[in-house]
């Protein structure tokens, strides 16, 4: 008969949170991955912007050229012009937020991967030990046999070469 390994449920348990690391760890980088996407649509998005904002420019400029203002006029014109261009800063603290997040993300995948090698390493140990202790176990089972056929030695023949078994 076989013995149960004693540490079987010790072994399921690092064997769950071996599981769990790693789901942790693919979740992180499923984060990570929508993070690095967030801050290419963040660069895009001002990328589009600034070319906006340079045919608008072009555009409200051509329509002040060869025409009368006032200072007042002017002044308001500029005013416009800042307004717009204070968008700008928007996009770009879009582009930070989502660079902050990248790292913010990269330091999550680096202790999920550390978490995961850790479990990893007590699983291991668990099942080295689980090796060792079933190997241990066939040599006590074959020693065992030993001692038990030593026991029933069969009896030697007499002399004329007939077995006493009979």
């Amino acid at each position: 008969m076989k013995k149960q390994y004693p540490l079987a449920a010790l072994l399921h348990l690092r064997e769950f949170r071996q599981d769990k690391a790693m789901h942790a760890l693919q979740g992180c980088e499923r984060k990570l991955s929508a993070a690095r996407r967030g801050v290419k649509k963040a660069v895009n998005t001002h990328e589009e912007f600034m070319d906006w904002l340079a045919r608008e420019e072009e555009i409200r400029y051509q329509g002040i050229m060869e025409t009368q203002m006032t200072l007042e006029e002017v002044a308001d014109f500029k005013a416009g012009l800042l307004t717009i261009r204070g968008r700008e800063s928007r996009y770009l603290e879009e582009i930070l937020k989502a660079r902050n997040q990248v790292q913010v993300c990269e330091t999550d995948v680096k202790k999920a991967k550390s978490a995961l090698l850790a479990a990893q390493k007590g699983t291991m140990k668990i099942e080295v030990h689980q090796e060792r202790w079933f190997a241990l176990e066939k040599l006590d089972a074959e020693r065992a046999e030993e001692l038990e056929m030593e026991d029933f030695t069969p009896l030697k023949n007499d002399i004329f070469g007939e077995s006493l078994n009979v």
